[in-house]
C-alpha cells in the first residue's frame, strides 16, 4: 500500500465521527441531515483522496459524476456564504 487513504477507510472514519452508518452514507435517503453529511463527505473525499467525481459516485451507490460535482459546488457556495455572513 502506498499510504494513500481509500474511500472505504475515509468513509469508516467519517461515519464513526458523525455517528452514522456506511449504509446511511451510501444510501438514497434525502433526509436533510443525511444529505448534508453526504455532501460534506463528498468534499472531504475529493480533497483527501484526490479521487475523481466518477470514482466517488461509484463508491456512493453508483451516483452520477454530475451529482458529485453539484454537491461539491453546493458546499463551496454554502461555505463562502457563511464566511461572507461572518464578515458583515
Amino acid at each position: 500500500m502506498t499510504g494513500r487513504i481509500t474511500l472505504a477507510i475515509l468513509a469508516e472514519r467519517f461515519c464513526a465521527r458523525e455517528d452514522i452508518t456506511i449504509r446511511e452514507l451510501r444510501g438514497r435517503s434525502k433526509r436533510f441531515n443525511l444529505a448534508n453529511l453526504r455532501r460534506r463527505f463528498i468534499v472531504e473525499a475529493r480533497e483527501t483522496t484526490g479521487r475523481s467525481t466518477t470514482q466517488i459516485g461509484i463508491f456512493l451507490d453508483n451516483r452520477d459524476h454530475s451529482t458529485i460535482s453539484h454537491a461539491i459546488k453546493y458546499e463551496r457556495m454554502r461555505s463562502a456564504a457563511l464566511i461572507y455572513q461572518g464578515a458583515s
